[in-house]
Parts: C-alpha cells; sequence; structure tokens
C-alpha cells in the first residue's frame, strides 16, 4: 500500500471494507477554503465516510491560531459519533471537562529534562 503515512494508507484500505469511518479534521480556512479539500471532503462523503466539519464537527480555524485550540479540540465528537447505534450516554454526558486530555504520568516526555534522546552523529557513506 503507497501513502504519505501509515494511517493514511489504513484508512484508504478499510475505506474499501466497509468498515466505519469518522473524521474530525483540525484545519484551518485557508485550507478549508481550496477547491482540492473541499472536493476532497465530498468525495470521502460520497463513500460514506462521516466527516464532521462545520457547524455540527470542528470549525475551520483562522490560520496560524490552531496551537491556541489543541487543549478544547472537540474529541468527544468524533467518539460520539463513532459509537455504535442504540442506547447510549453521550460521552460529553460521562466526562466532567470533554475536553481535557487524560493525563499520562507514567509514559516520559520527550522534551523533559532527563529524557532528552541524543541522536547518534550523521555520518555520510563514501561514495
Amino acid at each position: 500500500m503507497a501513502s504519505d503515512t501509515y494511517a493514511l494508507g489504513v484508512l484508504a484500505e478499510t475505506t474499501a471494507l466497509d468498515v466505519p469511518i469518522v473524521v474530525l479534521p483540525f484545519v484551518n480556512t485557508a485550507l478549508a477554503s481550496r477547491q482540492p479539500f473541499r472536493h476532497s471532503v465530498d468525495a470521502l462523503r460520497a463513500e460514506g465516510i462521516r466527516i464532521l466539519l462545520g457547524p455540527s464537527g470542528f470549525q475551520p480555524h483562522p490560520p496560524r491560531t490552531g496551537a491556541n485550540l489543541i487543549e478544547t479540540y472537540p474529541w468527544h465528537l468524533a467518539l460520539d459519533e463513532a459509537r455504535p447505534p442504540g442506547p447510549r450516554t453521550p460521552l460529553t454526558a460521562v466526562h466532567q471537562e470533554p475536553h481535557q486530555r487524560p493525563s499520562t504520568p507514567d509514559i516520559p516526555r520527550r522534551d523533559h529534562p532527563g529524557n532528552r534522546c541524543e541522536r547518534p552523529p550523521f555520518h555520510p557513506r563514501p561514495r
């Protein structure tokens, strides 16, 4: 499977297998206004992929403002949409603060001074 990333390749193949897919794009208005982006969204929706973009999903933000929105990204919308049909409690009702990421103290952070990963020196091959 040839694609830009493994995740895109898995999504491309999974689409053909009729697996339900929900996409909640984190995109700015500059990209969202482009015809190729809009065409891709329309094409994916035509294949049955649920794309939560716009009033009922994620509203594109102005360029260069995305970093300010990471903490309030509405993950719960995609999770609620992906849940199987039937009686359920929306995830927004289960969590007190749906936009807060869970803490992961057991996972070392690369940016922590005690967890620096030193990259080995680069030595080009002789020709």
